[in-house]
C-alpha cells in the first residue's frame, strides 16, 4: 500500500539502482522478438516422449500424448495441443495452442506463487469445513492435507508424512493404508548436474507430492511410469504417466514464431484496461509522444500553483511530485533542498482550502483502519468528477481504490454512496491510463490482484511497471524484489 503522507514521505527508503546484466523480456513481447533474443541451439537437452491417461469413476479416461525437452535454461512440455516453455534464464513461462497465434507470456513466479497461496487458501478451507461438518470435509476429499500437497506439488511447511513400500508393482507411497502414489524402479539416470532439470520438470508440470519428488531426485532415477491419485472436492482420479527411455541430443529453442502476447492483444479491446494497458505499452515501446513530466516543471507548477493560492492544484501536483520522484528526493540533496525552498507556502495549501478533503483522504488512503471517516472520505473521491479535469486528478482513483483496500470496514458501507464507483481494478487502469510513469500505481494494482488469487495478473501488472519505470527500485515496487527472492528461496525446485 503507497503511504501518501508528508510524514511518510520522509520515511521513504532510498536504494541504489543498478543495470540489469540481462535484458529483461516483458510480458508484451512477441515471440518473434524473444527468438531474436534467445539462443537457437542448446547441446545435450534431455528429451523424452510422455503419455498421460487420466480416470476417474465416472467420466472416460482422457489420454494425451507429448514430447519433453529438458535443456540447461529453459524446459519444454508438448502435451496434446498445449505447449509450454519456461525460460529460466529470462524467468518467462510462454503457453499456446498449435492451432493459435497469441500465446500467454507471463512471469517464472506467478506459477509457484499460485500453488503456494492456493494451498494455504485450501487448507484454510479445509478446516473451516472440517470443525463445521468433520463428515462432509472428508467427503469432499479435504480430510488430510497431503492430497493437497499433491494436488499443488508443494508444502506449507516441510514434512514426510508418506511411507515408501515396494511391492511388486513398484515403489508404493502411502499414507497410512491409502496409495498415493505408485513408481516403476526402472527408469533413466540421471547425474547431479541434470538434477536440476527434472526438479523443475516435476515440480511444476507433475502434481506430485513434495516427498516423492525429492525422493526421486536424492535416489537419481527418473521412473519411467508414476501413477499419481488425486482427491479432491470432484472425486478421486488416477493418473499414469508413461515415458519412454530419454535420450540426450542437442535441441532448438522452440518457441513458434509470429505470435503476439496475450497482453498486446487485450490492449486492442475497450475499457479502461485496455486503456491503460495500451497507453502503458506505447510509453514502453516509446511510440508516444507523452513525456513524464520533469522534476523541475512539477517543482515550478506546484510553485505557481501556492503562489495564486490553488489548493487543490497544488495538492495534486505535490502527490504527483511525490509518486513520480519520492525516491530521488533523497538520493539528490540538491532535489530535497528546492522542495524545502518552497515548502513554506505549500504546506499549508494541504491542509487547508480546497486540497484539505482530497489531503486528507490521501493519508487515510495510506494507512490501515476503521471508521466514518473512511466512509466519507471514500464517498467524496467517487463524487469529485472534477477533478479529472486537472492534472494529476485521476489519482482520485488510486486513492479511493487504496482507501478502499486499506479499510477492514468497507465492505460494510453504504453501497448506494458508491454506485458510480468502478471496480478496484479499473480504478487502478483509469488512472494508469492518464498518467503512466509511476511503479507505484502498478504496485498497487499488483497487490490487488495478488490479494484476490490472481496472480497471473499481478505479475504481468507488476513486470510492467518495472519496465516503464526506470526507478522502479526507490518506490514501493522494491518489495517485490525481495517477494521474488523468498519464493524462489522457498520453492527452488521451481527454479
Amino acid at each position: 500500500m503507497i503511504r501518501h503522507s508528508i510524514a511518510c514521505l520522509f520515511l521513504i527508503l532510498v536504494w541504489d539502482t543498478s543495470a540489469r546484466a540481462n535484458e529483461i523480456i516483458g510480458p508484451n513481447w512477441s515471440s518473434n522478438r524473444i527468438l531474436d533474443l534467445r539462443d537457437q541451439t542448446h547441446d545435450d537437452a534431455i528429451v523424452f516422449d510422455v503419455r498421460s491417461d487420466v480416470r476417474t469413476s465416472v467420466n472416460p479416461a482422457v489420454v494425451t500424448s507429448g514430447i519433453v525437452r529438458l535443456a540447461d535454461d529453459f524446459d519444454y512440455v508438448s502435451l496434446g495441443d498445449d505447449r509450454t516453455i519456461t525460460d529460466y534464464r529470462h524467468c518467462r513461462v510462454f503457453s499456446w495452442k498449435v492451432s493459435e497465434t497469441i500465446f500467454a507470456n507471463h512471469s517464472c513466479f506467478a506459477g509457484p506463487a499460485f500453488r503456494k497461496m492456493e494451498l494455504q487458501n485450501r487448507l484454510y478451507l479445509s478446516k473451516v469445513l472440517n470443525e463445521v461438518d468433520p463428515k462432509a470435509g472428508q467427503e469432499l476429499g479435504f480430510a488430510d492435507a497431503i492430497w493437497l500437497e499433491q494436488e499443488f506439488a508443494t508444502q506449507v511447511s516441510p514434512s514426510d508424512p508418506l511411507s515408501l513400500l515396494k511391492t511388486e508393482n513398484g515403489l508404493e507411497w502411502r499414507f497410512g493404508d491409502q496409495i498415493v502414489a505408485t513408481l516403476s524402479q526402472e527408469g533413466f539416470a540421471f547425474d547431479a548436474k541434470e538434477r536440476r532439470r527434472f526438479a523443475r520438470y516435476l515440480s511444476r508440470h507433475i502434481n506430485l507430492h513434495p516427498q516423492v519428488r525429492e525422493a526421486i531426485l536424492d535416489q537419481g532415477i527418473f521412473p519411467s511410469t508414476i501413477k499419481i491419485v488425486q482427491k479432491n472436492i470432484e472425486g478421486e482420479s488416477v493418473e499414469t504417466l508413461s515415458f519412454s527411455p530419454a535420450r540426450r541430443r542437442p535441441v532448438g529453442y522452440p518457441l513458434a514464431p509470429d505470435m503476439t502476447s496475450g497482453t498486446v492483444e487485450r490492449s486492442q479491446g475497450v475499457g479502461p484496461q485496455a486503456e491503460g494497458l495500451g497507453r502503458t505499452l506505447s510509453v514502453i515501446d516509446g511510440t508516444t509522444s507523452a513525456q513524464k513530466p520533469t522534476f523541475q516543471e512539477l517543482l515550478i507548477a506546484i510553485e505557481t500553483q501556492a503562489k495564486v493560492g490553488e489548493s487543490l492544484a497544488a495538492t495534486l501536483k505535490f502527490l504527483e511530485m511525490t509518486q513520480l520522484y519520492g525516491a530521488q528526493l533523497y538520493a539528490q540533496p540538491a532535489m530535497m533542498d528546492e522542495l524545502r525552498r518552497i515548502m513554506p507556502s505549500v504546506a499549508p495549501l494541504l491542509e487547508a482550502g480546497d486540497g484539505a478533503n482530497f489531503w486528507a483522504a490521501s493519508n487515510l488512503a495510506g494507512n490501515n483502519g476503521t471508521g466514518k471517516e473512511r466512509e466519507a472520505a471514500a464517498a467524496y473521491l467517487i463524487g469529485a468528477t472534477s477533478l479529472d479535469e486537472l492534472d494529476f486528478g485521476t489519482f482520485r482513483f488510486v486513492t479511493f481504490a487504496n482507501l478502499v483496500r486499506s479499510s477492514s470496514d468497507s465492505a460494510d458501507w453504504d453501497s448506494a454512496s458508491f454506485k458510480r464507483a468502478p471496480s478496484l481494478t479499473d480504478a487502478y487502469w483509469i488512472h494508469i491510463a492518464a498518467q503512466p510513469w509511476s511503479s507505484n500505481t502498478f504496485k498497487d494494482l499488483g497487490d490487488h490482484h495478488y490479494s484476490q488469487f490472481e496472480t497471473f495478473a499481478a505479475w504481468e501488472v507488476w513486470d510492467l511497471g518495472r519496465a516503464i519505470d526506470p526507478d522502479w527500485q526507490g518506490g514501493s515496487m522494491k518489495s517485490l524484489e525481495d517477494f521474488e527472492n523468498a519464493i524462489k528461496a522457498a520453492m527452488a525446485d521451481c527454479f
